[in-house]
């Protein structure tokens, strides 16, 4: 028989175990799975907090490049971190997510795109150029530029000329082009009066095609660095000149290369800068907006990127495989200074490239 303190006990016992809350312990599987998510997540922030030292090492400033990627994966994470109850580490992938979508939000918030316009040299049927004439005075000019890198290895040179007849730039600047590739472009010849060759045996061969009449158009050398530019001034129909720098620098792989990339990208900025009257930069700059060398491009060369107000628009990445699914880089450009109004800016169809190529509606506003 039990004692009445015996009894007395049990039935603290009993009636502290009904008080407490029934408790669960998760499974080992389920521990170790909310573990790795966790580290995951807080791995996914380490290259935006990285990128912050870009200047510091040329691999760190090859982060910069990614923000798209960053905001995919930190989202995903700060939800998949929720789920498992990880509040500490999706607050964290939320605050770095965040800040990632600071420096995505101005391609989307910044420039006011207005209604199409008709193209000084743009050629079709009179209703259609009768539907896009110019709402403004005749003191402003409407332009169509284009910047295309063909990738030299590409055989599929008939869709880039027939995106070309397509869009019926005023202008165009061709990279990556060889011996056989100004052979395919020479189907060009009878709409672009005006043409600077300078093609290569690598992968830096350049081309400029123009409608409009130049008044200079030479190659450059940016630095003494031996890659081809081209240095325009053309003459539009308002009267005014158009400057413009077209250049290729090489790709930022390694440090004697990235070196060499920031090199002409200064170089680059000081030409641009010391232009006068409304001003262009285009082509492949192999570096995103994000890039630190990037914004000290455009202080230096007094432009903006022309992509402000139409979103992102990446034009680079892998032509096949598991990245391919990935969102593309934004490292082809078309920047413009503030005497040039932004209409529309688009990325084109695929032409065997790696790149896509990019085209801009503009007004270059009139002497007031």
């Amino acid at each position: 028989m039990k004692s009445e303190q015996d009894m007395g006990h049990s039935q603290t016992t009993e009636s502290t175990e009904a008080a407490s809350p029934t408790r669960v312990d998760q499974p080992p599987f389920g521990r170790a799975l909310a573990g790795a998510v966790g580290k995951l997540t807080l791995l996914a922030c380490l290259p935006t907090l990285l990128a912050l030292a870009a200047r510091w090492h040329w691999s760190l400033d090859l982060l910069t490049h990614f923000r798209v990627w960053y905001v995919l994966a930190l989202a995903a994470g700060a939800i998949v971190s929720l789920t498992f109850r990880q509040r500490k580490t999706a607050l964290v992938a939320a605050l770095v997510c965040g800040w990632n979508v600071a420096l995505i939000a101005p391609f989307y918030l910044g420039g006011s795109p207005t209604e199409p316009v008709a193209t000084a040299a743009m050629v079709g049927p009179p209703a259609e150029v009768a539907a896009l004439a110019p709402s403004t005075s005749d003191s402003n000019t409407a332009l169509r530029a284009m910047s295309i890198n063909v990738l030299s290895s590409n055989l599929r040179t008939d869709d880039v000329v027939a995106v070309v007849r397509e869009q019926q730039p005023d202008f165009v600047f061709f990279m990556e082009v060889d011996r056989r590739w100004m052979e395919a472009l020479a189907e060009l010849e009878s709409m672009y009066p005006h043409r600077l060759d300078a093609r290569r045996s690598d992968a830096f061969g350049a081309a400029f095609f123009s409608k409009l009449p130049p008044r200079r158009m030479e190659v450059v050398e940016l630095s003494g660095i031996d890659l081809p530019s081209v240095s325009a001034e053309l003459e539009l129909p308002n009267g005014r000149t158009l400057s413009l720098l077209a250049t290729h620098p090489l790709p930022p792989v390694g440090r004697a290369r990235s070196a060499a990339r920031n090199t002409q990208l200064a170089a680059a900025a000081e030409m641009v800068g010391a232009m006068s009257g409304p001003k262009m930069l285009l082509g492949d700059l192999n570096a995103t907006g994000w890039s630190p060398y990037s914004a000290d491009l455009l202080d230096v060369a007094g432009v903006r990127d022309s992509r402000h107000g139409f979103g992102v628009q990446g034009s680079w990445g892998p032509r096949r495989g598991l990245l391919s699914w990935l969102p593309r880089l934004p490292i082809d450009h078309i920047l413009v200074s503030d005497e040039i109004e932004m209409i529309d800016h688009r990325i084109g169809p695929h032409i065997g490239s790696d790149h896509l190529p990019v085209t801009v509606d503009l007004r270059v506003r009139g002497v007031k």
